[in-house]
């Protein structure tokens, strides 16, 4: 007997931003570009597998109560922006800002609370009854690749000044709940009875450029 919940949730987004300004005059020469990139990807999810209120007799043959699930997210985000002006009296200026932020059992970077994201298998006020093994096991596997970067260019020919300046931030959260269990239940084997939650959670690349 086997009851099997599976999922895998995956997120692959890219979000780039440019920008460009160019300014040529024989007097006075003003050039301002910006550009802004953000991403916000989210992984808040249940699966369960379970025997509740139930009895359960495998007279040959095990049984299995497994909840398995995979989050990844991977994300690229970028900003460039490039700004020119050219005259007697020139100014130049430009921004790029990008913002990446990953989040498997959050809603926000600030979420306190978390464990949103949710992996469970249980028996709960049952009776099983197996000839074989009982296996109950919840396993959670959590990846984010996150790369974020931005860049400006700023340039004045003439009598003048050029600014350019960028910034780039990466937050990557990760909090899952991942539990199993056996509460107020009776749960005989023939052979072994075998509860456990495994949970394995990797940033593999996080990069603010």
């Amino acid at each position: 007997i086997s009851l099997e919940a599976l999922e895998y949730a995956t997120i692959h987004a890219a979000s780039v931003a440019a920008s460009g300004a160019a300014a040529l005059s024989a007097g006075l020469s003003i050039a301002l570009s910006g550009a802004g990139a953000s991403a916000l990807n989210v992984i808040n999810n249940t699966v369960q597998a379970y025997i509740a209120d139930s009895t359960v007799t495998a007279e040959s043959g095990d049984v299995i109560v497994q909840a398995w699930s995979s989050a990844s997210i991977t994300a690229l985000v970028g900003a460039a922006s490039g700004a020119v002006s050219g005259g007697i009296a020139a100014a130049a200026g430009a921004m790029g800002v990008s913002i990446a932020r990953n989040l498997v059992g959050r809603n926000a970077v600030d979420d306190a609370t978390g464990l949103r994201n949710q992996v469970l298998a249980y028996v709960e006020n049952s009776t099983v009854v197996s000839d074989g093994d009982v296996w109950i096991e919840a396993t959670s596997t959590d990846t984010t690749s996150a790369v974020s970067f931005a860049g400006s260019v700023a340039i004045a020919a003439g009598v003048g000044g050029a600014a350019a300046g960028s910034g780039a931030e990466a937050s990557n959260r990760h909090s899952s709940k991942i539990r199993a269990f056996v509460l107020d239940s009776t749960v005989q084997a023939g052979l072994s009875i075998d509860v456990r939650a495994i949970s394995d959670s990797r940033i593999t690349q996080a990069s603010a450029i």
